[in-house]
């Protein structure tokens, strides 16, 4: 986790990645943020990422991470912006930061779903 939270800085820092690249890019998103991944692969288009990858792969492996909600849905504007191959503006990430495996803390104590804060309102003590 801590080489692809390096990483993701180092990415955000170049004006642009490869859009062949992107796939794997969302996809170590995954490790750290599995519903914003999730989000983001929304504008995936299979033929413009990596040949060894599909969007179908990428939102597969990122169903599978820990701390995955299944009702994580994006809010899309309309039909135009779901078929750019840029990443999606104005989209909306149900769970986002309130989903545990955005908590380091909340990770290490192995908790799921969303804890900041939880379905209640309730803020737990692995919130940082």
């Amino acid at each position: 986790k801590a080489y692809v939270k390096e990483e993701r800085e180092v990415l955000m820092n170049i004006d642009s990645v490869e859009k062949a690249w992107t796939g794997y890019l969302i996809s170590n998103e995954a490790i750290i943020d599995p519903n914003k991944a999730w989000t983001e692969a929304q504008s995936l288009i299979s033929t413009q990422i990596d040949s060894g990858s599909s969007k179908s792969q990428v939102l597969y492996w990122i169903s599978t991470r820990p701390g995955f909600l299944s009702n994580t849905t994006a809010s899309v504007p309309d039909k135009v912006n779901q078929m750019r191959s840029e990443p999606l503006e104005n989209t909306e990430v149900v769970a986002g930061s309130a989903s545990c495996s955005f908590h380091d803390n909340c990770v290490k104590s192995e908790l799921l779903g969303l804890c900041c804060p939880t379905k209640d309102g309730t803020m737990l003590s692995c919130c940082n």
